[in-house]
């Protein structure tokens, strides 16, 4: 869809880490640079691989999850500069 049209939202934030093993993040970012050259305001964050945080970042269920340091960040991104 996104060669055809910008998304429904009016605003996006994509979220990687560079420890993912779960998707492929060329691929993620491929698909935000296409959303963008189609009009969409789309915001990107990575977090580093010296954080230590794979690919289910935001269950508190998981053995290795860091919600310390994700859900801050992920807020952060979902309000905006704006606050909404």
């Amino acid at each position: 869809d996104a060669a055809r049209g910008a998304p429904a939202a009016k605003r996006l934030a994509v979220v990687t880490t560079t420890g993912d093993e779960g998707v492929n993040n060329d691929l993620t970012a491929d698909l935000a640079r296409r959303w963008r050259a189609r009009g969409a305001r789309v915001e990107t964050f990575e977090f580093p691989d010296s954080l230590g945080i794979h690919h289910d970042m935001i269950d508190p269920e998981q053995p290795y999850q860091r919600v310390a340091v994700t859900y801050p960040t992920i807020e952060a991104l979902a309000l905006g500069s704006d606050g909404r």
